[in-house]
């Protein structure tokens, strides 16, 4: 509930179920890009906001398309014999 209660908390008194699809893709764009949140915390907050649109309010399935930062991949520094 965390996760969605901070898009909660960024629209304060909007009503929640009027939200469109294009308001919500740019709140995520938001959190990537002002809030610098991670891939795995960005997947949370889609995946709150998509249970509460389509399984509290029985709405059809919604898809965003935005960019999702990628966890930098560390290769060894050396490799051994």
């Amino acid at each position: 509930m965390a996760e969605f209660g901070h898009v909660l908390k960024l629209i304060g008194e909007y009503p929640v179920d009027s939200l469109l699809p294009q308001r919500l893709r740019d709140y995520f764009l938001y959190c990537v890009q002002n809030e610098k949140m991670s891939e795995l915390k960005i997947n949370g907050k889609i995946n709150a906001v998509k249970y509460y649109f389509e399984q509290v309010l029985h709405r059809s399935k919604m898809f965003f398309d935005i960019p999702r930062p990628k966890k930098l991949q560390l290769y060894p520094k050396g490799l051994t014999k």
